[in-house]
């Protein structure tokens, strides 16, 4: 063999090798999840798309009464939509040490131009916290991130998730297929 034939073979097993390594390093970029940028802010997760779409985030109006505690936003309808037959995942990004299970997710009712949700009601002699919130789960999702997952199907309406300590709420609707 000449030195001009060693020295193809050997520029096309070089390149040979960097096209499988470029292939590869590809294929583990994609199968990576896609992870919040921003600490403590819920995104809505297009399984389909691979995309994250950040849910509506509000500073609720806290209401109480007799009876109630209550949280209120100044409009009908959030401008973020997702399909009932889309998948129901939602996932946020946490400091170290935070527990995902502080946030709860609501359903809101919608009355004289504003979403609503019930945060606590009372009885005579007790108080029943958080008995409107639906069921979720809250599993790890990459290396800093919670998926949070109903643990039903959302039916068509309102909703927020809103962590235990604050009146933050992040909305979105559930629309018809």
């Amino acid at each position: 063999m000449t030195i001009d034939k060693l020295i193809r073979a050997y520029r096309f097993g070089l390149t040979a090798l960097l096209l499988t390594i470029c292939a590869y390093s590809q294929v583990e970029k994609s199968s990576a999840v896609l992870e919040p940028d921003v600490l403590g802010m819920v995104y809505h997760v297009d399984a389909a798309k691979n995309t994250l779409t950040s849910l509506e985030r509000q500073a609720a109006k806290a209401s109480r009464g007799y009876f109630h505690a209550s949280a209120e936003i100044n409009s009908e309808r959030s401008p973020v939509r997702i399909s009932a037959s889309s998948g129901q995942d939602f996932v946020v990004s946490l400091a170290a040490g935070v527990d995902p299970n502080k946030f709860e997710l609501f359903p809101m009712e919608v009355r004289k131009g504003k979403r609503r949700t019930v945060l606590a009601s009372a009885k005579m002699f007790s108080v029943e916290s958080g008995k409107s919130s639906i069921a979720i789960t809250a599993k790890r999702y990459g290396s800093t991130s919670y998926k949070l997952s109903p643990t039903q199907k959302l039916p068509v309406g309102e909703y927020c998730f809103s962590p235990a300590d604050s009146q933050e709420v992040f909305c979105f609707g559930v629309d018809p297929s």
